[in-house]
């Protein structure tokens, strides 16, 4: 029974994280963070207009798409991908940047 019980607890807190519930990380960290590291190629800002002239996709579109969680975000920033600096980020800076991007779905202020 206490297997089932460690079992289920752990498949609860990953599909959590898996959702994006509250706590991943810092937002407003991963705000100065993005306006510091990430604008010079993303529209970071939850105001910015989304009329894209290129393929970088604005931050408040990538949050408002349905596919987007903390898993995907936290496999896309660790993974290299061409046209992209290779950034490497610690553990504290990817979830700050994934709370940030987060923040920006509708509803979420």
């Amino acid at each position: 029974m206490r297997a089932i019980v460690i079992s289920v607890t752990g498949f609860l807190i990953c599909a959590g994280l898996a959702s994006g519930e509250e706590g991943i990380g810092d937002r407003v960290a991963g705000g100065a963070f993005a306006r510091d590291v990430c604008a010079d190629c993303h529209h970071v800002e939850a105001d910015e207009p989304t009329l894209l002239l290129t393929d970088i996709k604005p931050f408040r579109m990538i949050a408002e798409d349905p596919k987007t969680t903390v898993l995907s975000l936290r496999v896309f920033l660790r993974t290299p991908h061409q046209g992209m600096p290779d950034f490497i980020l610690t553990s504290q800076q990817t979830d700050n940047v994934i709370a940030y991007i987060l923040s920006l779905r509708p509803g979420q202020e």
